[in-house]
């Protein structure tokens, strides 16, 4: 069994908790943006208006910076890209919309959402052994497993084996034992979803209004595969 221990540290607490996967629980941390330290400063003047919300089934974290004009939206936009991974996405919904597989997020404002990476550990039994009993145990216990390969540490910077074939970073890696050490692998290859879905890179979604969320007054990425899903999920 693959078991993943989300550090809650990293979101002010002191110890990590361990988690069965597959788990669809959600933690809801609170109305305020909990992003990396090391993202653009630019955003730093939106931490206070942002939410974050963590989604332990998907080892996924989304962070959702709505605006009240369009001035706001157009000072965050540039640092909003430069947190997007390579190969990243950018999907457009419209302001009503809801997405079916994320719960919880803002329907009902213009904003934009950043999905990333849940920084948390992940360990499993190694081949023809048993599971171990659950136990608590400490950030430093499980970085230990990690510089020992029996433990992997979800966060960028990723390993050349969490990349496709076309030298992409995956949308989500799984933790799977590859010799005699773990190793973070694309968790869809070949139409194949393998073992537990950690995020990996991180893609940008833009709830569109047209006044304040106004696609004909900034600049696309030129560079981005570009989803626009506006009107096509369900409103209310």
């Amino acid at each position: 069994m693959t078991r993943r221990l989300l550090v809650r540290a990293v979101l002010g607490g002191a110890l990590v908790a361990l988690l069965l996967a597959p788990s669809f629980a959600m933690i809801e941390h609170g109305d305020t943006g909990m992003w990396p330290e090391d993202w653009p400063a630019a955003l730093e003047p939106f931490r206070a208006q942002a939410k974050t919300t963590v989604y332990d089934g998907q080892g996924a974290t989304v962070y959702e910076i709505p605006f009240a004009k369009f001035e706001e939206f157009q000072e965050a936009w540039d640092a909003v890209l430069e947190v997007k991974s390579p190969g990243g996405t950018l999907t457009l919904r419209r302001l009503g919309d809801k997405e079916p597989d994320w719960p919880f997020l803002l329907k009902d404002q213009p904003c934009v959402r950043i999905y990333a990476p849940t920084v948390c550990y992940m360990t499993a039994p190694r081949p023809g052994t048993e599971a171990e009993p659950e136990e608590s145990a400490t950030i430093e216990d499980m970085q230990a497993k990690v510089e020992a390969g029996e433990a992997l540490r979800a966060g960028p910077p990723w390993p050349e084996s969490a990349y496709l074939p076309n030298g992409e970073l995956s949308e989500y890696v799984s933790g799977q034992w590859v010799g005699d050490r773990m190793a973070w692998v694309p968790a869809t290859l070949d139409g194949e979803t393998r073992g537990f879905l950690c995020r990996a890179r991180v893609d940008i979604e833009l709830v569109v209004d047209g006044e304040i969320v106004d696609l004909n007054r900034v600049p696309l990425p030129a560079d981005t595969r570009i989803i626009d899903k506006r009107g096509l999920g369900p409103a209310g």
